[in-house]
């Protein structure tokens, strides 16, 4: 609880930090130091989770922006804390930021958010929260659109019924011609005279077979006798 009230008690704060910036850490790690009153930063003492300390030779009021010349800050479990004296007087959350960017860690009314860098600019938590319900529009609008994407069951039965009835409206009735052929009309007298020659002429050779067969077996047998 008393490190929720560091900023009402402390004139000295930091504001934002920059763990993990775009390209290389070394000399590219910032914090943002805000104090609405003058203060000389010689009389204090900042250490990081590392417990390595660090004295700067400056005088201020209002933001200040200071570059670390070498890596001092690490990506993950880290974290800042301000002494005077031997007194802690402010002290960071545990910040972790894996992203290669320009998103930093920023105290907004006394809450630690992670979001585009704002750099020497007073942060609101109002604009952190439009942002998230501006993420959830988004999300609900995509969901939406993908729920109307898929077709519901009755939509198909709604679709057959509509070509249904369009090719109902579209189609006109056929009327049928019965052609009826007449094989007089085909046939001509001479093709009659031919077939009746056909039927004649087939009928003359069963008669002369039967006839032949009728001959043969009245043949007379000549008897054989034991000689022949």
């Amino acid at each position: 609880i008393f490190v929720f009230f560091f900023p009402l008690l402390s004139a000295l704060q930091i504001t934002e930090v920059e763990l993990n910036p775009e390209g290389t850490d070394s000399g590219n790690e910032w914090i943002e130091l805000y104090s609405e009153q003058e203060i000389n930063l010689s009389e204090y003492i900042f250490r990081n989770n590392d417990q390595d300390e660090l004295i700067l030779n400056k005088s201020f009021q209002g933001y200040f922006i200071y570059y670390f010349q070498n890596q001092w800050l690490d990506n993950s479990d880290e974290s800042i804390s301000i002494y005077k004296n031997s007194q802690l007087i402010f002290q960071t959350q545990l910040l972790e930021d894996s992203e290669n960017n320009d998103n930093t860690w920023q105290l907004c009314d006394s809450k630690w958010i992670f979001q585009k860098s704002s750099k020497e600019k007073f942060c609101n938590s109002e604009t952190f929260s439009n942002n998230e319900e501006l993420v959830d529009e988004i999300q609900e609008s995509e969901e939406n659109e993908g729920e109307q994407e898929e077709p519901t069951e009755e939509e198909p039965s709604t679709q057959k019924k509509e070509k249904i009835t369009n090719f109902n409206k579209t189609i006109e009735p056929i009327i049928k011609e019965t052609v009826q052929l007449n094989p007089k009309t085909i046939k001509t007298k001479n093709s009659n005279e031919t077939l009746e020659d056909k039927s004649y002429t087939k009928y003359s050779i069963i008669i002369f077979c039967v006839l032949l067969l009728f001959l043969y077996t009245i043949k007379p047998k000549k008897k054989k006798n034991e000689w022949q």
